[in-house]
């Protein structure tokens, strides 16, 4: 038990050490941005509603040299954005509704169970209730 406690006691001390390193070491001042929690996230969506109303969708190398907000990121990270809420915008009309076709479907089925179940106990009921009357 001593020496379990001490190897313990060994391990908690190292962890302490390397904890208190970890503090004392400085962060970069300069943050990297993410363009998820970006502005240029909304303006990009924005310019892909009214690509996607027109029909119409712009390159997006050329997008991308359309606004300031878009060239504070490279434009490998503006392209995967572009293409994925592309994407995104294109795919929703087909699986929303087939979403909800399933979501219908699991529903009546789950239904029909219960209603069955539901039967089933009140037929036994029924025949508990036979066999108790005649029994009397």
């Amino acid at each position: 038990m001593q020496k379990l406690v001490k190897s313990k006691k060994k391990k908690a001390e190292m962890l302490e050490l390397i904890f208190l390193h970890d503090i004392g070491v400085e962060h970069p001042n300069d943050t990297i941005r993410c363009f998820r929690y970006d502005r240029a996230k909304a303006l990009l969506k924005d310019d892909l509603k009214q690509a996607f109303a027109s029909g119409k969708f712009e390159k997006p190398m050329k997008l991308w040299q359309s606004r300031p907000e878009y060239k504070e990121f490279s434009l490998d990270t503006f392209r995967s954005s572009y293409f994925s809420m592309k994407a995104k915008m294109i795919a929703m009309p087909y699986w929303g509704p087939k979403r909800n076709k399933n979501a219908h479907r699991m529903h009546l089925e789950k239904a029909e169970r219960m209603n069955k179940e539901f039967d089933e106990m009140q037929l036994a009921n029924k025949m508990k209730l036979a066999c108790t009357l005649d029994k009397s």
